[in-house]
């Protein structure tokens, strides 16, 4: 198995790191994060993801940096995001 060195001190310094990733990969790493259920609606952006975010943020803060690209859009209910184009 290869690890991802980058990803991994990431990871311990607070960060989620963000390579080439799909949006369910992205939000996988964030529903683990945050204790929270995430669905899909509509149409699944094909959009790669690159980037840093610290963990330390709120999860409104994360979802509004991600939302920044205009690949995704979200809409929180209770525990569960809904994930959108």
């Amino acid at each position: 198995m290869e690890v991802d060195l980058e990803e991994a001190v990431a990871w311990k310094e607070g960060y989620f790191r963000f390579n080439n990733e799909s949006i369910e990969s992205v939000m996988r790493k964030v529903a683990r994060w945050y204790n929270i259920d995430v669905s899909f609606q509509g149409v699944i952006s094909k959009e790669k993801f690159n980037g840093t975010v610290s963990r330390n943020k709120d999860i409104d803060q994360v979802l509004e940096i991600l939302e920044l690209t205009n690949a995704v859009h979200f809409k929180i209910k209770g525990r569960r995001v809904i994930v959108m184009e």
